[in-house]
Parts: structure tokens; sequence; C-alpha cells
């Protein structure tokens, strides 16, 4: 990730004040350290502490990039994982950092990147980061893999009424990869708002229901499988 947004206020969201009030401005400063590493080096995802291949990065690795000690470090995990700036599942399972906020704030070329690495021609749904369509102003050239994509399947067109279910297959691979990071017992909500993130991420279009469909088909598959 070449860079990722800092508003200017960030010290006056309750996330960051409740860090600063338990750990004081080496919360903050920690966790400051942590967004550029995860941002420096977690090229595949993100936002998530995954280096570039799909591997979680250690927690030593982390500890280390906070010029924290360990108790601090652990402190700030929790404070993170209760007020839901880190999401909570993958932390305490895997260890892993996930920060949807920094997802959302990828750099474009980042984004970009990441939607040419899992379905080539995603770059041309619209982006949708609240639950509700929204058409995609930005203008990217096309490959030469993404002409050809388009070339053996017509496109469907997408539309602010019609609920996008056009990219119900894209989404239910993405379920898949949220039941690997959340696991299959996972809570259905915890499921369905890690897909929505990993959507956001890819400025893949989606809805509720969509995204309900996607995990349901993508669980009974798994449970089929096993």
């Amino acid at each position: 990730m070449k860079w990722f947004q800092v508003d200017s206020d960030t010290p006056n969201d309750p996330k960051i004040r409740a860090l600063v009030r338990d750990l004081g401005p080496a919360g903050m400063g920690g966790l400051f350290f942590i967004w550029c590493h995860i941002a420096d080096h977690g090229i595949r995802k993100p936002g998530w502490s995954i280096d570039s291949l799909g591997r979680p990065m250690s927690e030593s690795e982390l500890l280390d990039a906070s010029k924290l000690n360990e108790s601090e470090f652990l402190k700030l995990a929790s404070i993170c994982t209760s007020t839901g700036h880190w999401l909570k599942r993958p932390w305490e399972t895997r260890k892993v950092i996930a920060i949807p906020a920094m997802a959302r704030r990828a750099d474009t070329y980042t984004k970009r990147r990441v939607r040419t690495h899992v379905e080539p021609t995603s770059k041309d749904v619209p982006r949708d980061f609240d639950n509700k369509t929204r058409e995609d102003s930005t203008s990217e050239e096309p490959t030469e893999r993404t002409e050809k994509a388009a070339a053996k399947t017509p496109r469907p067109s997408a539309s602010r009424s019609e609920p996008p279910t056009e990219n119900f297959r894209i989404i239910t691979k993405i379920a898949h990869e949220a039941i690997d990071i959340e696991g299959i017992d996972a809570d259905l909500g915890q499921l369905a708002d890690a897909v929505k993130s990993l959507c956001a991420i890819r400025s893949i279009t989606y809805n509720s229901d969509v995204v309900r469909k996607a995990v349901d088909s993508a669980l009974a598959q798994r449970r089929k499988a096993s």
C-alpha cells in the first residue's frame, strides 16, 4: 500500500480516545507504527497483517513493529478489538490484525491491484461501501487480460435499482475467504460483515441479501465437502 488516509480529527475518534485514555500517547504511537507496518507489508489484503505470500505476520513481528513492550502491545490489542478498530475474531483465533477502516481507505493503486488479482473484470463493477450500489467514477486503462475476458463473456449492466445478483459467484468466492478467516463455526453476522469488508476492498457491488445467500451457499459447499 502506497498510502492510507488519516483524518485530521483522528485523535477525537472514540476508538482512538479509548486507546489514548488507557495507554497515553505511547498507545497512539504504537498504533501508528502498526498501521504503517501493515500498510507497507500487507500486500495481498490491505488493512490485514497478511504478507505477500498470504501468511499471517507473526505476533513477535507485530510487537516489534509497534515499538511497545509486550504488556503494552497486548493491552493495545485488547482495546482495539473491544472497540472494533480491529476485527475481534481474526485476532483471537489467528493473531491476525484486520482493520476495516484501513481497507476502506487504501490508496486507489492498491485497490486496483487487489481487484485485478482476485477478479479480472471486477474493475468494471460499481463500488459499494455502505450496502448501497454506487457508480464508480474512476477510469482505468483496460488490460489485455480484462479485454479478453470481456470478449468471451457478456458483461451484465449494473443498476442502482436492481440488486447486484450478477456478482453472486464472485461474492460466494469471497465468502469462502471469509470462512477461512473467521472459521466455519463463526456467527453468520460475523461472516457477513467479513464478506462486506472484502467486497468493499475490491470495489465489488453487494447488498445484504446477496451477501447472506453467498454465505449460505459457501457454508453448504464446505459442509458437503467435509
